[in-house]
């Protein structure tokens, strides 16, 4: 996954990706740690954070992204034909 997350988003008016850990391996789970190393690659206008374990909730003012929650909605510009 590492080796891919560079272009995960070109063009995307939005990327959510999981951020479960901030930098502990957990098998089948995207890490914080990732997202940073590629931040100026992903490409995307705007990344939401979702899946954030407990302690990354109690930091997510830290993380640097936006942060899913119960409910969210979000707004994407309308897409012309």
């Amino acid at each position: 996954m590492d080796r891919d997350a560079g272009g995960a988003g070109p063009g995307a008016d939005l990327l959510i990706a999981e951020g479960y850990t901030d930098q502990r391996k957990i098998r089948f789970h995207l890490d914080v740690a990732i997202l940073r190393r590629h931040a100026g690659r992903l490409g995307a206008r705007r990344v939401i954070l979702t899946h954030l374990s407990a302690e990354l909730l109690a930091r997510a003012d830290e993380l640097g992204w936006e942060t899913a929650s119960d409910g969210m909605t979000v707004d994407l510009p309308a897409v012309r034909p």
